[in-house]
């Protein structure tokens, strides 16, 4: 580790952010194209074949990048890029020779010099940022320059083009229609093209049945050999698909036809380890998703049951739901009868009838059809009262069931749950009003960011102190990030979990955008490993433990954090972390593809353009908790595209101190392939959760902060700032001269101060 950290001060990390994905999928832009000779054309595609950056492009997109390069002609003395000028042109050397300054080394040359073969200015095409150094030519000679937003276009456009069709043809597949788009694009991004020639066999009958096919272009045959004749079964085209039968039968299953191409075949190849690999038994995961959709919008007495459980509770509930078959016409429960059990209907069809009390003509009378997905006799989770109505198979059916029994030994009485959500709710409803914005008394700058900086402020008539964020509005609007704006206030204000810094209010003036946010005067963890890094391994897992339970949470409403690192995690009074900043966070279902985040935590699918999901931010877990051991980051570069290099072969300089079930933690989250990553599986936080490195620790109790902190922050009063580093304050009130009207942040506040 000879690149350690330096003073909290001079060192602080700043987050990158490249275009938005709705800039670089313009459907109406198209990259100019540019005439060049086919010697030249080789040369480039020589070029893109040892850039990290570019070789693992697929072949059609490098035939499109290699047509919009630019050709440059350089003269002695030309500069082609300038220290401290952002630039968004990557370059090649075709000809000639190229000399480096920089200005802290003085006006003299570098002694190395580019030539035919060279590469520089790769940071260009990931995001804006300010050149580190200038380049000149120095010998008579010619570049080719690729623009930024032609790269993303390109490279972005296919990949999103490529997921959504695949993602298209799972959803077309009967058997995998309950699968949810997260799990879609997870196989999406397994799947495998291949390509066949006319006549060329796909399938052949007696094989094993170990995958299924998408055909993608042309048209394949399907036909068996009976008595030594073959017979054509049927005919299957362009968006159709086979052999989806794998991921139903066990592993003996053989093919019962032959598949041949007709003409030029190109398929979608998914076999069924794969699928289980990931996803797990395709009946198991119906099973869990069925449950899962029911369970997780189920309210009793207009309460509702699933956000009060922990991550391990919510698996006992789904486990517990046990499968029962009844035939048709079977009786399932019996009007005034006493019922215990809650059920809910995995096929079939059940009616729901009722008998009158009295009467002459005592007939049933039909209330209800319930199929798939719906439930019925959840009051019997909570009491021993007879059940109102008849519950009858009208086919065969099965169910999954839970009993009073089984739910009070694992939770408890589910009164005692609804009386506690019902407390938390009064306790809500009783906590005062947004603070007025005129008994807001503002104190120091406690931290500053892309686009203003967060004050300590203290409510006067209660004393109690709060941070208020203040965004300039026309530093938000210059950099097209209002509905990156909006979007952080909307998460903010979804999040209710112990390790969040909580949003009060929002208030807005003519220059500016206020957050009015929970305050926590510990510092951050950032200034903590400045002065205390390597952390003992116990430390490490302290704080790692936090954010593993904040994703955990965060993951569950579809929300992805992107932007993980110590400067962005405070300490409480109690020692316990706080996340802050949310201006990377973003509600998906599947994969997004801005770049975004700060550069030695960026994952590889992102500096990729590959798309990212959830398993980006376990992604930084591992480099979160490797820096805390270490006191560096594992990829730390001072030359960021040798960082971004590090990060794409992930090869970790591992400490001999680090023990061997922290190692493998870390191991498991770093995994370049994020459908392999810890976090990313199956299992999604669980697995994360249930790790060798965590035995032991008491999660709930984590969640409650009744473990011992390692640090617990000398805090004197409700007011001491003494944990943060001092900014030149800009004065109480800060107008920038542009007048933005209230109707262009009417969604982020309504409040006009």
């Amino acid at each position: 580790m000879t690149e350690r950290r330096m003073t909290a001060t001079n060192r602080r990390r700043e987050a990158v952010r490249g275009e938005a994905t709705d800039d670089v999928e313009d459907m109406a832009y198209k990259p100019v194209v540019v005439e060049k000779t086919e010697e030249q054309k080789e040369r480039l595609l020589e070029f893109i074949s040892t850039n990290d950056l570019l070789k693992d492009v697929g072949a059609a997109q490098v035939q499109i990048l290699v047509d919009t390069f630019v050709y440059q002609q350089c003269k002695v003395g030309d500069t082609i890029i300038e220290e401290g000028k952002e630039g968004n042109h990557f370059y090649m050397v075709d000809s000639g020779k190229f000399e480096v300054f920089i200005s802290a080394k003085g006006p003299t040359p570098l002694d190395f010099v580019y030539e035919a073969g060279s590469t520089f200015g790769e940071l260009a095409l990931l995001y804006n940022s300010k050149r580190a150094a200038t380049v000149k030519c120095k010998e008579d000679g010619g570049v080719w320059h690729l623009e930024r937003r032609d790269f993303r276009h390109v490279v972005v456009k296919a990949e999103s083009l490529q997921l959504n069709t695949a993602t298209n043809f799972l959803k077309a597949v009967p058997v995998l229609s309950t699968l949810t788009d997260e799990q879609r694009a997870v196989l999406a991004t397994s799947l495998q093209e291949l390509n066949y020639a006319e006549g060329e066999y796909l399938l052949q009958q007696g094989q094993d049945a170990d995958a299924m096919f998408f055909i993608k272009k042309g048209e394949v045959i399907c036909h068996v050999v009976e008595d030594g004749a073959k017979k054509e079964l049927l005919r299957l085209h362009e968006a159709e698909f086979f052999g989806e039968s794998c991921l139903e039968t066990g592993s003996d299953a053989k093919r019962k036809a032959n598949v041949v191409a007709v003409g030029k075949v190109t398929v979608l190849k998914l076999e069924a380890t794969t699928f289980k690999s990931l996803l797990g038994d395709l009946s198991d995961v119906v099973s869990k998703n069925l449950k899962l959709k029911v369970m997780e919008g189920f309210e009793l007495s207009g309460t509702r049951i699933w956000p009060q459980l922990s991550i391990e509770e919510r698996e006992k509930l789904l486990d517990s739901l046990t499968e029962k078959a009844y035939d048709a016409k079977a009786k399932i429960i019996e009007q005034g009868q006493p019922n215990n059990t809650f059920y809910i209907v995995k096929s079939g069809e059940i009616k729901v009838m009722n008998m009158p009390e009295s009467g002459i003509f005592r007939t049933p009378r039909e209330l209800a059809t319930l199929h798939t997905g719906q439930f019925f006799g959840e009051r019997a989770l909570l009491t021993d009262e007879p059940a109102n109505s008849t519950i009858l198979a009208e086919t065969a059916v099965v169910l999954y069931a839970l009993d009073r029994e089984a739910f009070t030994a694992i939770f408890g009485p589910l009164q005692t749950l609804i009386d506690a959500e019902i407390q938390r709710r009064d306790l809500q409803a009783q906590k005062p009003g947004a603070p007025a914005w005129e008994d807001l008394e503002l104190r120091r700058i406690l931290g500053v960011g892309t686009f203003g900086r967060v004050k300590l402020v203290v409510h006067k008539p209660t004393v109690q102190t709060y941070a208020l964020k203040c965004m300039r509005k026309a530093q938000v609007v210059q950099m097209k990030q209002q509905q990156h704006v909006m979007h952080e206030k909307k998460i903010l204000a979804m999040m209710d979990h112990p390790f969040i810094l909580q949003l009060v209010a929002t208030y807005q003036d003519k220059g500016e955008l206020y957050m009015l946010l929970e305050v926590a005067l510990g510092g951050e963890l950032f200034t903590l490993l400045a002065s205390k890094s390597p952390l003992p391994d116990q430390h490490a897992r302290f704080y790692s433990s936090q954010v593993v339970s904040i994703f955990s949470y965060m993951h569950g409403l579809k929300v992805v954090y992107r932007d993980l690192k110590p400067e962005n995690l405070l300490i409480d009074k109690e020692g316990y972390l706080k996340m802050v900043d949310f201006g990377f966070a973003k509600i998906i279902t599947d994969r997004t593809w801005t770049l975004c985040g700060t550069p030695e935590y960026l994952a590889p699918e992102i500096i990729l353009n590959k798309g990212h999901g959830f398993g980006a931010d376990w992604w930084c877990v591992g480099i979160l908790t490797f820096e805390c051991l270490t006191g560096a980051t594992p990829f730390v570069s001072n030359d960021p595209m040798e960082g971004y290099r590090k990060i794409i072969k992930c090869k970790v300089p591992w400490p001999h101190a680090i023990q061997p079930a922290t190692r493998s933690f870390i191991d498991a989250l770093l995994c370049v392939d994020p459908t392999r990553r810890l976090g990313a599986l199956k299992n999604g936080s669980l697995d994360v959760r249930n790790h060798e490195w965590f035995k032991g620790l008491d999660w709930k109790k984590l969640d409650a902060k009744k473990l011992s902190a390692p640090h617990v922050p000398k805090i004197k009063s409700a007011t001491d700032d003494s944990n943060f580093d001092r900014y030149e304050d800009e004065g109480i009130r800060n107008f920038p001269k542009d007048d933005f009207p209230r109707e262009l942040f009417k969604d982020f506040a309504e409040v006009w101060v």
